[in-house]
């Protein structure tokens, strides 16, 4: 009984110990830092800077990270959160990468760009970027807003096909993308994706919600390897389930 009792009394020390530890001064935040994976040009680092180091003076064990994460997610809409990672005993680090524009929507306010994601980076009056051609001028999101509609989202998947098509010494960003793709829609049926190619010709791909990444390789190779400079200018290519490519022209 004595034992218990003496156990009870270490284990009530041990406990409040560990508390006083925990909300000492030597666990609180004094260094927040910026941790960019790469170069960022359309992120005001100085603006996260200053949303980052409200940090400071917190206790590092008591972070809410998901609500950070959305704050300046939010209040940054070019930046991708990779993790926020304490260094004990007083140091946060946020590694972060840029959102790209890769996309560009009609919308009720103008035009919105899209990430990859269908994350509203900005709204402008203009066209820039890549047209998803689909009437959604009856929404109006706001920047930072992710877009929800099924069929724009299968859609922007297009891209990470696209990236998929890598090989060693070869990189293929949103840049390259431009430069190959002007305007993607749907069909009438919505099962078809036809691609507008900056060449002038078109790329249609038959049921694109299934194995899309092999049929974009398909038709593009087709596109890029075996029509003429002057083909690629009028010519459509149609890729079908059984990811055999034809040429219209």
């Amino acid at each position: 009984m004595k034992n218990k009792r003496v156990l009870y009394i270490f284990l009530a020390f041990f406990i409040i110990v560990v508390i006083v530890l925990l909300s000492s001064v030597l666990f609180s935040v004094n260094d927040a830092v910026l941790a960019p994976k790469q170069q960022s040009v359309m992120v005001d680092s100085n603006n996260v800077q200053s949303e980052f180091s409200n940090l400071i003076g917190k206790n590092i064990f008591f972070i809410d990270v998901a609500q950070i994460t959305d704050g300046i997610e939010k209040n940054n809409p070019y930046i991708k959160v990779i993790n926020i990672e304490r260094i004990f005993p007083s140091t946060v680090k946020l590694h972060y990468r840029e959102r790209k524009e890769v996309f560009c929507l009609k919308v009720g306010s103008g035009f919105a760009a899209l990430d990859s994601e269908g994350k509203v980076l900005d709204i402008r009056s203009a066209q820039d970027n890549i047209l998803i051609d689909i009437d959604y001028s009856s929404y109006n999101p706001a920047v930072s807003d992710f877009i929800e509609d099924e069929n724009i989202l299968s859609i922007l998947s297009l891209y990470d096909a696209f990236k998929s098509m890598t090989s060693e010494g070869k990189n293929y960003d949103e840049i390259l993308f431009k430069g190959y793709f002007e305007k993607v829609y749907s069909s009438s049926s919505g099962n078809n994706l036809c691609i507008n190619t900056n060449f002038g010709g078109e790329i249609e791909i038959i049921d694109f919600r299934q194995q899309l990444y092999s049929k974009l390789y398909v038709g593009l190779q087709l596109f890029l390897d075996e029509l003429s400079d002057l083909e690629r200018t009028y010519a459509k290519v149609i890729v079908n389930n059984a990811l055999e490519a034809s040429i219209m022209t």
